[in-house]
């Protein structure tokens, strides 16, 4: 619910003064409507009892303007068939102001977005076109090796403190060494001849 004020004669050139009005006789109280189509958007006062137009305000820059001591109160700058008046406006909750507020303020970002799309598509306009495509015959060389890295046939080798052996990294253990010693027995034979010449000799 909302209630229209009769403003009073203005002393000064300041900013309005809800305090000014006498808030205990409004001068019409009804329902207030918010239509926004495309680039337009109009305030509707609505009789709630007969549904009747009482007033409307087509919105631009300056048909609302908030009062300076309360958020609830407003002054609206009313047209009917090229003539205007200013007439104040005021909401019994606090929330109902905002909700009021809020419908403004999106109407103004929706106009004020597209006005910046279409600077941002007349930039674009005239812009120069930019060519991206490649001139002439293009030579493309590929340096692409006949062999395989030798850096990538390298192998680790991992040194083990307790065995004198590497051990070596992707590879197989090595094999045992070959013990060397080794009987001959020509060797132990001649041993044996030498043992019994020396019996002889002493018999």
């Amino acid at each position: 619910q909302c209630f229209v004020y009769k403003l009073p004669p203005r002393t000064t050139t300041g900013d309005h003064r809800a305090a000014e009005w006498n808030a205990a006789d409004p001068l019409w109280s009804g329902k207030l409507k918010v239509i926004a189509k495309g680039d337009a958007c109009i305030v509707q006062l609505i009789d709630s009892t007969s549904g009747e137009l009482f007033a409307v305000c087509p919105v631009d820059d300056t048909a609302v303007e908030p009062v300076k001591d309360s958020s609830r109160y407003f002054v609206l700058r009313i047209e009917n068939q090229g003539r205007h008046a200013f007439i104040g406006l005021g909401f019994a909750e606090r929330n109902e102001a905002f909700d009021f507020n809020v419908a403004l303020q999106d109407h103004k970002k929706y106009l004020k977005n597209k006005e910046e799309s279409a600077k941002a598509l007349e930039r674009l306009k005239n812009e120069p076109d930019v060519d991206y495509t490649l001139k002439g015959p293009i030579k493309v060389s590929l340096n692409v090796p006949s062999g395989g890295s030798s850096s990538g046939s390298k192998l680790a080798a991992v040194a083990d403190d307790d065995n004198d052996d590497a051990a070596f990294i992707g590879l197989l253990a090595p094999p045992p060494k070959a013990k060397t010693s080794v009987t001959t027995p020509a060797a132990s034979s001649s041993s044996s001849s030498t043992t019994a010449a020396t019996a002889s000799n002493n018999a």
